[in-house]
């Protein structure tokens, strides 16, 4: 506590950010098994499309049949 203010204490190696690392998002998408995978709000769609064949990289406005 500090001021008053209760601080958190994480374990070491403890991540945060809001995303996800490759390992989990590996985890997910082998975990749920779907037919098609379509990436989007990356930097690095080119992963999907190296790690998993049914991946589809659409440009921005194109449609997925």
């Amino acid at each position: 506590e500090e001021g008053g203010k209760i601080k958190p204490k994480f374990s070491e190696g403890f991540h945060a950010s809001g995303h996800a690392s490759k390992k989990d998002l590996r985890w997910a998408i082998e975990t749920v098994d779907p037919d098609t995978i379509i990436p989007v709000h990356t930097d690095n769609p080119e992963w999907f499309r190296e790690n998993f064949e049914n991946a589809v990289l659409l440009k921005n406005g194109q449609r997925y049949p």
